[in-house]
């Protein structure tokens, strides 16, 4: 179900919609009762490619209809989409309750985030304790990540956000050694350097790796 705004009247004519969700992909989407001959998107990196198919989709569909898109990461997407730039916005998190009351949800997709080393790393499992060891300043690391470098997302991603939460960490205490600004940049950072490991979208990991990136889905 989709939730109501709570003050329809701050965008007459319009409903301001989010679509997210911990380890969904979500779409934040504001609609209009008459004609638009553009659509603009923006948000999670995850989503552009799924949100550039669904607009090619909609150009071919609807005569003179052009489809924007744009990324910036989850917290562009709602903020974007809350003050008015952006119809559509991705989001690939968790939302806060005062992103909620700002904006209505739309779950688009389920998605998982995926650990990945380069495919010279010797490791063949790891477990939630080690990471959290490892990107969370535990007492030690995992022995097969000694000397490894600790590739992370921005912190305007939500990738950021729910790795943490499925560590059971606070944001501000995750570290890393190299940051990717997107999934694509996380897997170039890891595929670059053999003793490297970074979290990612599991799609996007399972892609790289289909397309034969030098790289490793470790389970955990």
């Amino acid at each position: 179900m989709i939730p109501r705004l709570q003050d329809p009247s701050r965008r007459p004519g319009r409903r301001r919609l989010v679509a997210a969700a911990a380890l969904a992909a979500t779409m934040v989407v504001a609609g209009c009762h008459g004609r638009r001959e553009t659509i603009t998107l923006s948000g999670a990196t995850t989503l552009t490619p799924v949100f550039s198919l669904l607009g090619a989709d909609y150009e071919r569909t609807h005569a003179g209809a052009v489809v924007a898109i744009t990324g910036g990461g989850s917290t562009r997407g709602v903020e974007d989409v809350a003050r008015g730039a952006s119809d559509i916005g991705g989001v690939v998190r968790e939302l806060t309750p005062d992103e909620r009351a700002r904006v209505d949800v739309i779950p688009l997709a389920i998605d998982g985030i995926a650990i990945v080393v380069h495919r010279d790393l010797a490791v063949a499992a790891t477990t939630m304790d080690e990471l959290r060891s490892l990107y969370a300043g535990g007492p030690a690391r995992p022995a097969w990540a000694a000397g490894a470098t600790r590739v992370g997302k921005a912190s305007s991603q939500g990738t950021f956000a729910a790795f943490a939460a499925r560590l059971g960490v606070p944001e501000a205490a995750l570290q890393a050694d190299a940051i990717g600004a997107s999934n694509g940049g996380v897997l170039a950072l890891v595929a670059s350097q053999r003793r490297a490991v970074g979290y990612v979208r599991f799609a996007a990991a399972r892609a790289a790796v289909r397309r034969g990136a030098p790289l490793r889905i470790v389970p955990v």
